[in-house]
């Protein structure tokens, strides 16, 4: 598909998806049959595009930022994506409350539509700086094309990270929805002040990605930032079940720990498949991440409804219970995926002047070799099967092959 049909394709699904929506929200609409069936379409095709613009996003961030301030950069798009959910938990309510429910989705329609026109100018700077690219090289070479057996090729790495991701963002997803109702059961908020409190991890996000990717970006350590950022969250939870811990101070360690999983994680795809695939690898990963938070939310809300007419407090301690065993889950795999990746390189250990380095020796591998036999510099192994051959015949044919002949036997 590419990146630039991709951003655009899905882009507009999005938006179709969202004025679908709001279209079945109208009063004209309103508590008809058609309503419900539009609903879902509408959400589906609003579910469908934001995923794809996420993976092409990705795939993009990758490409242009690859062994460069990589994590820097998928940090900045990580503030502006939570930019979004602060505005979300800030605003909706107010709409909805001053100009009701028709106004707030076609508001969310109006988002959409910027989201395409930015999308085609994002396309318009990928295809220009492709260009450049593809003009300052010397060789043009042809692309090659994704394969199944690149899919079979990628490593257990991978892998390992895909299920890491999928486990941490089960955990910290779910609890982040589900927060503000269990503040007000617990500590006894108001409806929007406990809606503040659950943004936290947002804000903090907002703020804190960009200065956390420079950091990875300087000292490297992904890998164990992935088990750090497990190991701090599996107290988080029981506190909050088991003591009167503070309800912003579990929010901010949430928010804190959820920063520095994002920022490790989703840079290291690139460093750990080949740049054909990483939109496939970006797909992979980002799908199993959707049916992890999709599993854990309705295995939460199954616990909570069992107990919504009678212990609502015995329900939340089980829920996080739950949650916290899957946390538990993810650190035992964040520390098997720094065992296996020690013994493959340590590539996600390392720090951004040592990626550079191997990626600059790995570049000049590469085009020492696709230069052509007879343009390269002699050596001496190619003197022997070029040059060597034409005058031992001439030498031969003189019949006074005896030094000089030796000498390039010698050779």
């Amino acid at each position: 598909m590419g990146t630039r049909f991709g951003a655009l394709f899905f882009a507009s699904i999005a938006l179709c998806g969202s004025i679908i929506f709001a279209v079945s929200v109208s009063k004209s609409l309103r508590g008809s049959s058609v309503m419900f069936p539009l609903l879902l379409l509408g959400r589906l095709l609003l579910g469908t595009g934001n995923s794809g613009m996420r993976i092409v996003q990705d795939r993009v961030t990758a490409f242009w930022f690859q062994h460069k301030e990589l994590s820097l950069a998928f940090g900045v798009t990580l503030s502006f994506s939570r930019l979004g959910s602060v505005i979300n938990y800030l605003v909706t309510s107010k709409i909805v409350k001053h100009y009701g429910l028709e106004v707030l989705f076609w508001s969310c329609a109006g988002l959409c539509c910027c989201g395409f026109i930015f999308a085609l100018i994002l396309s318009m700077l990928d295809q220009q700086g492709t260009k450049k690219i593809t003009s300052n090289c010397s060789e043009k070479k042809p692309r090659k094309k994704l394969s199944i057996s690149d899919i079979g090729q990628f490593s257990a790495t991978f892998w390992l990270l895909t299920i890491v991701t999928m486990f941490s963002y089960s955990t910290i997803i779910p609890y982040v929805a589900d927060s503000s109702k269990l503040y007000q059961d617990k500590y006894g908020y108001s409806k929007s002040e406990a809606s503040y409190i659950a943004g936290e991890p947002y804000d903090v996000a907002m703020v804190a990605a960009p200065i956390v990717g420079i950091i990875v970006d300087r000292v490297g350590y992904r890998g164990f930032l992935m088990i750090f950022s497990a190991a701090f969250t599996v107290p988080i939870l029981p506190l909050v079940v088991f003591t009167n811990i503070p309800a912003y101070l579990a929010s901010l360690i949430i928010g804190f720990n959820y920063t520095f999983a994002a920022v490790s994680m989703w840079p290291s795809v690139p460093l750990l498949v080949k740049p054909r695939a990483l939109g496939t690898a970006m797909g992979i990963l980002t799908s199993l991440q959707y049916i992890g938070i999709g599993a854990t939310n309705v295995g939460m809300g199954r616990i909570l409804s069992f107990y919504e007419h009678s212990d609502k407090m015995k329900g939340w301690t089980e829920a996080l219970i739950f949650l916290t065993v899957i946390i538990i889950i993810c650190l035992f795999f964040s520390i098997l995926l720094n065992v296996v990746d020690s013994k493959q390189g340590a590539v996600l250990n390392k720090k951004r002047k040592k990626c550079l380095r191997d990626s600059d020796a790995s570049s000049s591998v590469h085009t020492s070799e696709s230069i052509n036999a007879e343009e390269r510099p002699l050596l001496a192994a190619d003197f022997r099967s070029r040059i060597a051959p034409k005058y031992q015949a001439l030498v031969s044919s003189a019949g006074s092959g005896s030094s000089f002949g030796s000498s390039i036997n010698k050779v």
